[in-house]
């Protein structure tokens, strides 16, 4: 079984370097995007035992997906906006 990173360094630094070579990977908000997205997965799989918890472990491991995606659809398109801050 994977464990969970215990930071956002050593997850980093355990993704393949295929994904660190891409060209939103420059993007801090794409790799923040990833990083909750794994974390999203370590912290709904205690509700997964629970069939109420189901339905809700589901959205929020579509919720969270869909923010590293729709950043990927919108690079795609040519929409790059690796400077906003926040």
């Amino acid at each position: 079984m994977v464990e969970r990173p215990k930071n956002f360094e050593d997850w980093e630094s355990s993704l393949p370097q295929r994904i660190r070579n891409g060209p939103l990977w420059k993007s801090e908000f794409y790799r923040k995007a990833l990083f909750l997205y794994d974390l999203c997965w370590f912290d709904c799989e205690p509700l997964m035992s629970d069939p109420r918890g189901r339905a809700i472990v589901e959205q929020l491991i579509r919720s969270a997906g869909s923010i590293s995606a729709n950043m990927e659809e919108g690079y795609g398109r040519g929409f790059e906006r690796t400077t906003l801050a926040f």
